[in-house]
Formats: structure tokens, sequence, C-alpha cells
């Protein structure tokens, strides 16, 4: 399962950069272009175009020349390459949800926690690849007995939003909707800072009973979304 995620992770990455290369010199780059232009990621380009309609149509040449459609036998390898040919290549892969639809169950263990030792792994044999993944921390505690993780402990950090920020997240929110429905409005012309109470206003009341006293809206909001901009 590790080597099936790098190939996956490698996959895409290469895609994705075969699409942003213009003019193909290395056979290196050739290859992640034609990858590219076969997987749908970037559009013919107007010479492989008009070769392959003039190929197709004279049997001389089709008989004499092969068309080059090759596809990596192995991803990881073609990214290694690239990488280290082009220093200034800097690659950034952000992984949101890799858990959406995760069971607690041995396989999704397995896929999951093969998945983090997957990338670790890139991450230190690809020159200048950087990845961030993100994993609930209720699944990440059920993979605690996966020997490989004890080595992605050091580069695990938990993602926490203050009152503060969530409070402006709630804020902007409100307030980009103004904007986009009701730019004339006086409320399209509030400051953030100054007028975030009358911002909240708009849905919430301004005071909510909280213990024995009131508190702004944004204060039992956030508590009750357990301090989680999605739920907020």
């Amino acid at each position: 399962m590790e080597n099936y995620w790098k190939q996956v992770i490698c996959k895409r990455i290469n895609l994705e950069i075969g699409s942003q290369i213009n003019l193909a010199l290395s056979d290196n780059q050739i290859s992640l272009v034609e990858a590219a232009e076969l997987e749908g990621f970037k559009n013919k380009n107007i010479v492989g175009s008009l070769i392959t309609r003039l190929i197709g149509k004279i049997q001389i040449l089709s008989s004499q020349v092969e068309i080059r459609n090759s596809i990596p036998n192995n991803w990881e390898i073609e990214l290694r390459k690239y990488q280290e040919d082009y220093k200034e290549s800097d690659v950034w892969l952000l992984v949101d949800d890799i858990d959406a639809k995760y069971i607690d169950s041995d396989y999704f263990k397995t896929l999951i926690s093969s998945f983090f030792t997957a990338i670790r792994s890139l991450a230190f044999g690809v020159s200048n690849l950087n990845i961030r993944a993100t994993v609930r921390t209720d699944v990440w505690n059920n993979l605690r007995h996966f020997e490989d993780l004890d080595k992605c402990r050091d580069y695990m950090f938990k993602i926490e939003w203050s009152t503060d920020q969530l409070k402006r997240m709630l804020v902007k929110r409100i307030y980009s909707y103004i904007q986009r429905k009701h730019p004339n409005s006086v409320h399209a012309k509030y400051d953030l800072e100054k007028n975030y109470i009358e911002i909240l206003s708009l849905v919430f009341e301004k005071q909510m009973p909280w213990g024995k006293s009131h508190k702004e809206p944004h204060v039992p909001i956030v508590a009750y979304s357990n301090h989680r901009p999605r739920w907020t």
C-alpha cells in the first residue's frame, strides 16, 4: 500500500508538472508532457497534433514512424529525475480530508497509515518536495499502534483556532455574503473591526445566554463547534 500511495501521489504531481511545461526539451520533460496530454491534463500541442493526423492519413509514414506516447512505468522515478534535473522546481502538495470516508477497520487503518508513511518517505527522498496533509485527531489516535507512524509524530502539529480567529471567520463569512448579494446596502460599508457585532447581529442575537451571564454570539457558537471552522 505504501508503494501504491507513492505511485498515486507522484503521478498526480507529474501530470501537474507536465501540464505546465510549455517547451519540452529533455526526454524526461517530453515524457511528462505526453503523459499529461494522454490523461487530459494538457491540450495536445499543435506540432504533435499535426504529426498525428499526418501519420494517420499517410500509410507509408505510418509503417515507418512510431508515435511516441510514453507513459512512465514508475511515476516516483520520473518525479525524482525531474526534481534532480530542475533544482528550481519547488513542489507543494496539500492533502485535505485523506480520512473523509474512514471506517474504523483494519483495512482503513492500514490504508491511512501507509499514506503517511509514503509521504514521509517521498518528502525525504524527492528534492524540493513539500507535503502537508490533515487528518482528524480521533483517526490519528486509532493509528497509534503502527510502528512506522512513530517516525511521523515529530512532524505532526495540532491545528488550533482561537476564539478571536473564529470570530473573524464568522464575521467575514457574513460580510462576504452581504457584499455579494447587497453591495449597495448600508451594511456593505461596515468596518469589519469596528462593526463586527453589528454584522453578527444580522444573523444572530447580539447577546446570547451563556452560563450565568450573556456573551456575544460567537462565543457559544465557537464552543459548540468545538473550535472547528468547518462547523462554525
